[in-house]
């Protein structure tokens, strides 16, 4: 969601990956409908939800869902929303939108156990783990934790 100064767009799929693994406050889906409209994106229910009190939570997330149903956006399973959620976090830390240790705690406490715990995302646990206990060594950590973003956008 656009934040004060932010111009990025607002990104629907990416609203829905957060929804279908319960990350996503239903009670702020009216001021995602709201920026959605402002990118250009368009349907009667985003129009609605847009107009929705945000005390509506059922309303909300049902509008939501007949957004993206409108817009032609499919709803992943849960497991596909997680690992778009990874490849988004990791983007994030490559990218400096979040700080590297908040990224890979991210991805061990909300994609890494509820994916079964998958081998190609041990490293974040491993380094988010040694964040939490090595203060001395956080910049290097925070370093590693990059490259191991990077690492798995290159073979994701």
């Amino acid at each position: 969601m656009r934040v004060s100064g932010d111009q990025q767009p607002v990104d629907v799929a990416h609203i829905a990956d957060l929804m279908v693994v319960d990350l996503q406050p239903s009670e702020r889906l009216p001021d995602v409908a709201a920026a959605a409209l402002v990118d250009g994106l368009d349907s009667p229910s985003l129009r609605t939800l847009a107009g929705t009190p945000a005390t509506e939570v059922r309303e909300a997330r049902d509008l939501f869902l007949a957004a993206l149903a409108e817009l032609g956006i499919a709803l992943p399973t849960p497991d596909q929303a997680r690992w778009n959620l990874v490849r988004s976090w990791a983007d994030d830390i490559v990218s400096d939108r979040v700080a590297p240790n908040d990224g890979a705690h991210r991805i061990w406490q909300q994609a890494f156990w509820q994916l079964g715990a998958p081998e190609v995302l041990t490293v974040f646990v491993g380094l988010a783990d040694e964040w939490d206990d090595h203060e001395g060594h956080r910049g290097e950590l925070d370093t590693a934790i990059r490259e191991a973003a990077r690492q798995y956008l290159d073979h994701a």
